[in-house]
């Protein structure tokens, strides 16, 4: 990756800070403060408090020992876990990203933020996505991935554009200024004047909005200013450069005051003003010494022994070759140290995959487990629940065909009901017949009288008188008889609704009941049609019915 950006500018991240942590930060940083935290840790039970004390540790232990920092960022996004979707877990996975940046180990990183990408679009948490478009894309930038670092940015800049419109507040300048800062870094690394261009117009208009953002104007300012140089534009890139340094020394930049007093020395010196070129590298090298910051110390070292080199200054150019290679020997310490610390963090990242994936193991045997177990008690369910509904499908059936029973039975005694009543009415019929003959010979026997002997009219007498009383109560005791075995209860019945009828008029509701029309009724009863039809209608008067004779039928019927 170019020296440049590695050495200058690095990446940008947003820094998420929420009240708990605020409120901590207010308070000592000291190791008592540490084990204050640690003996809570050990006595919390609830997760989202055990998520934002890690968090708070791994901060603090970020001042001096990244190891411990990692350990406890890790342990923070372990106890998240259960409150996905929390600004406590997004907090950690934040922290944890930021700490493996600053760590060097930044595919790490990229990790993280792309998880927090992905569970701020499964939340639907605008702001925190835009966070991650942001983080996500600056981890990318600190890679060398550029395609992707500008995906991701670009992203970001649309969701913030789009979602607030002209209701852009003081933080959404902030993050917006930053994202311009990375665009520069980009069009920095593609040698492309008309995209930087693009992106410092943009961060121009804003830091004209917003007074409070000198820092990153001048960073604006800086790198625009190192892209004209890049593009050997000189007295443009001197402008940018003045300018940058003038803002950073009212935030008292010192670092990168440094750094703007390097790039011009090296501007002039392409210009081939020495003097000038000179006094702003020895002026860059004083505040790297100043403030101990080895990098600056070194870009400025090597710039001043190009420069005496070219002008063949064997004592300056050896001075500053002895710096140079000083600085070298502490910066591959350093750099050890830094792999050291870069694989001990990843040793320390990697164990706790390690754990997360046994654990994880952990669940889906005890997931597979109850799955059995859910699968066994689902099987007996369904066996069982098989077997019911056979059984009522069994009862359903015998339910049916006792059903079917009973309506074979009804149907049963309704035939043999209309069969007796058939034979009741036959046997009627006979007997009125029957009688049909007796009053023929009564009327025979009576025409026998005219006859003069007194013996004989006598016999006749009684034997009429006999007959008499034959046809009347013999017939209509036996239909009676015959009737009530049919009908049980019919006269009781009738007696309940019109208690004073007539035997005549019983008589003539029971022929009804057996279906006998008009004329079978008068033939029994030996009465006219006429008569018959007067009766039924008196009887369905004193029965309260209607004048048609189906009404009388209908109640008949029903009894």
């Amino acid at each position: 990756m170019n020296k440049y950006i590695r050495l200058c500018l690095g990446i940008i991240l947003v820094q998420l800070n929420f009240g708990y942590v605020n409120e901590v930060h207010a308070q000592t940083t000291n190791s008592n403060r540490i084990n204050d935290l640690l003996s809570q840790l050990d006595q919390e039970t609830n997760d989202t408090s055990k998520t934002l004390i890690c968090i708070e540790l791994a901060e603090l232990y970020a001042q001096s020992n990244y190891k411990l920092a990692a350990k406890y960022a890790l342990r923070a996004v372990e106890y998240s876990e259960p409150i996905i979707f929390s600004s406590a877990r997004f907090q950690a996975l934040t922290t944890v990203g930021d700490i493996f940046i600053n760590s060097g180990e930044k595919q790490i990183a990229v990790d993280y933020f792309i998880q927090f990408i992905k569970e701020a679009k499964e939340f639907g948490d605008q702001l925190n996505l835009e966070i991650g478009y942001f983080n996500l894309g600056s981890a990318w930038l600190g890679i060398g991935e550029v395609a992707k670092a500008e995906k991701m940015l670009l992203a970001f800049e649309k969701s913030v554009l789009e979602e607030r419109g002209e209701k852009i507040d003081a933080y959404d300048t902030l993050i917006l200024m930053s994202l311009y800062c990375n665009m520069i870094n980009i069009a920095i690394l593609r040698k492309d004047i008309g995209y930087g261009t693009r992106y410092f117009e943009k961060g121009s208009k804003i830091a004209a909005s917003n007074e409070k953002l000198t820092n990153l104007k001048g960073l604006l300012f800086f790198n625009y200013g190192y892209l004209l140089m890049e593009k050997l534009r000189h007295d443009e890139a001197i402008a940018y450069f003045d300018t940058a340094m003038v803002l950073f020394r009212k935030t008292n930049d010192m670092a990168q005051v440094g750094m703007s007093l390097r790039c011009l020395g090296s501007v002039y010196d392409a210009k081939n003003n020495a003097e000038k070129a000179r006094q702003y590298l020895l002026d860059s090298y004083r505040i790297g010494l100043d403030l101990n910051n080895d990098p600056l110390i070194e870009e400025s070292a090597q710039s001043l022994y190009d420069y005496y080199k070219t002008r063949e200054k064997a004592d300056s150019t050896l001075k500053y070759l002895t710096i140079l290679n000083e600085v070298k020997a502490r910066k591959k310490e350093s750099e050890a140290r830094e792999k050291l610390l870069s694989q001990e963090l990843r040793w320390e990242y990697e164990e706790q995959q390690r754990l997360v994936q046994e654990k994880n193991r952990e669940n889906w045997i005890r997931v597979i487990f109850l799955a059995l177990v859910m699968a066994g008690v689902f099987v007996y369910l369904v066996l069982k629940n098989k077997r019911r509904l056979k059984r009522i499908r069994l009862e359903n059936y015998n339910l049916e065909l006792s059903a079917e029973k009973l309506r074979l039975d009804n149907e049963l005694l309704h035939a043999q009901l209309e069969m007796k009543d058939k034979q009741l009415a036959t046997e009627v019929l006979y007997r009125i017949q029957n009688n049909e003959v007796v009053r023929e010979m009564v009327q025979k026997l009576v025409d026998a009288k005219s006859q003069p002997q007194k013996e004989v009219r006598a016999s006749i007498d009684k034997v009429v008188q006999h007959l008499e009383r034959t046809i009347e109560e013999t017939a209509w005791e036996e239909f009676e008889l015959r009737f009530l075995q049919v009908h049980t209860d019919f006269y009781d019945k009738l007696q309940e609704n019109c208690p004073d009828l007539s035997v005549q008029q019983r008589r003539l509701c029971a022929f009804i009941k057996l279906n006998m029309t008009t004329k079978d009724i008068a033939t029994i009863t030996g009465q006219s049609p006429h008569s018959i039809v007067v009766a039924r209608s008196r009887l369905r008067k004193k029965l309260g019915l209607l004048d048609t004779d189906m009404a009388l039928v209908a109640f008949i019927n029903s009894l």
